[in-house]
């Protein structure tokens, strides 16, 4: 069932491969009935010299969806400065408002088995599958930072699924100042 908000969102997914971003932002658009837009459908067909097109890509469409009077997940990592700039001026370009959710993974164990195992899944080529590629992309994102601007919630995807979710859900709806929040379910942490 969806959601009524009162703005046009654009809800940014940002955190490191593995940190459960895309898994989240699936969740929170089939709670709320908003649009995914993962980077990554748009990478996986191409070259790795055209990385950065995907973004493009990805913002391309959220601007046609906010065009439309949609509100938009966008799933990536967000990792560059520059991403988040175009983002902002997709928002700004639609009057669409923005907020950050941060994936994050206190559980180093259980973030690096999710990431070992996309090893053995039918994933294309410039999926991350090793902790060393975490590392490579943790290394190449410090020198162009997000410097993230708008309300941020970071959560810990140690923790399951629907808590998550419902901790985000809870944090838009405030942010929303709707009358009625999305369904949240209450359950405890672990």
């Amino acid at each position: 069932m969806g959601w009524s908000s009162r703005k046009k969102w654009l809800l940014l997914m940002k955190g490191p491969p593995g940190s459960g971003k895309s898994t989240v932002a699936r969740a929170l658009g089939a709670r709320l009935a908003w649009p995914v837009i993962d980077k990554d459908d748009a990478r996986d067909f191409l070259a790795d010299d055209q990385a950065g097109l995907s973004y493009r890509i990805m913002l391309a469409v959220a601007r046609t969806q906010l065009r439309q009077g949609l509100c938009v997940i966008a799933d990536s990592p967000l990792g560059y400065g520059k991403f988040y700039r175009a983002a902002m001026e997709a928002a700004d370009e639609t009057g669409a408002a923005v907020a950050v959710v941060e994936c994050e993974c206190s559980d180093r164990e259980l973030w690096r088995s999710r990431i070992e195992g996309r090893a053995s899944g039918n994933l294309a080529a410039h999926h991350t599958v090793t902790w060393k590629q975490v590392d490579d992309f943790l290394s190449r994102t410090a020198a162009d930072p997000p410097e993230i601007r708008v309300p941020l919630l970071a959560v810990d995807t140690a923790q399951r699924l629907d808590v998550c979710v419902d901790q985000a859900l809870l944090w838009l709806s405030a942010l929303d100042g709707a009358d009625q929040s999305p369904s949240v379910t209450v359950s405890p942490t672990r």
